[in-house]
């Protein structure tokens, strides 16, 4: 499917923006092209599995269960993704309130890397947004894009710092020029957005997508914006707030 045929804001019930098409339209050309880590087949692979986790038996069974780690098993193989990375993809999914470094420190044991953990992360969260958007306006998910051919460039920035999270994170004072722009000129960047700058293009897809289905950060910083919604400010953040009990924020 070519990413200009997806998209068209039609969703019956409502009027939705057509700055939001155009937002993920962009995040689709992303997911498509090869990444850091991974070919444009394998993100494709990794937006696949994400929606293929939703009907997982494995994964109900342990999101079910006191501890996940109780419930042992095998996800459904993938023909692109090794099993230890369709793990990653499937728990990130459907059960991210109860990951444990312990956890993560097993899926590198297993073969990941890093950079491959935070570049699922960035996927798994788009086709997260987007998907979710969709169902919650009771419209047929969008086809996944083709993915482009090329291998994964292998790119790793300078000035990684290590300490206080389970990735290597680009700090807003000690920017290389090659990532000046990544957290917007803002002095002080959420840490949503710092625990995947170890592939920054990552980040740059999540702040085009968020300034669109949100506000952007310098927006959230003003509580009297509201980024020309059609609701107040109090009732994005309620809104906020409860999807994010919902699926158990760490904030």
């Amino acid at each position: 499917m070519a990413v200009n045929d997806t998209f068209v804001m039609e969703s019956g019930a409502f009027a939705v923006r057509e700055d939001l098409g155009e937002a993920f339209r962009r995040s689709w050309a992303h997911i498509a092209k090869p990444g850091s880590e991974w070919s444009g087949a394998e993100r494709i692979a990794i937006a696949e599995e994400t929606r293929n986790a939703w009907d997982c038996s494995l994964c109900e069974e342990r999101k079910a269960a006191l501890s996940p780690y109780g419930v042992d098993g095998d996800h459904a193989a993938s023909e692109v993704l090794p099993a230890v990375a369709v793990e990653a993809i499937h728990r990130i999914t459907t059960d991210p309130g109860r990951l444990t470094e312990k956890w993560f420190k097993g899926l590198l044991s297993g073969g990941l890397t890093e950079s491959q953990y935070a570049e699922i992360i960035g996927i798994v969260g788009t086709v997260t947004s987007i998907d979710t958007f969709y169902r919650a306006l009771g419209m047929a998910l969008q086809p996944l894009p083709d993915p482009l051919q090329g291998r994964a460039t292998g790119y790793r920035p300078d000035r990684l710092s290590s300490g206080g999270s389970w990735l290597p994170l680009l700090m807003e004072n000690d920017l290389a020029d090659a990532e000046r722009d990544i957290y917007g000129g803002l002095k002080h960047g959420a840490n949503v957005l710092r625990c995947m700058s170890i592939v920054p293009d990552e980040v740059r897809n999540l702040i085009q997508l968020a300034e669109a289905m949100y506000m952007s950060d310098r927006d959230v910083a003003n509580f009297k914006a509201t980024a020309g919604r059609a609701i107040t400010r109090d009732q994005i953040e309620m809104l906020s707030s409860r999807v994010s009990i919902n699926n158990e924020c760490f904030y």
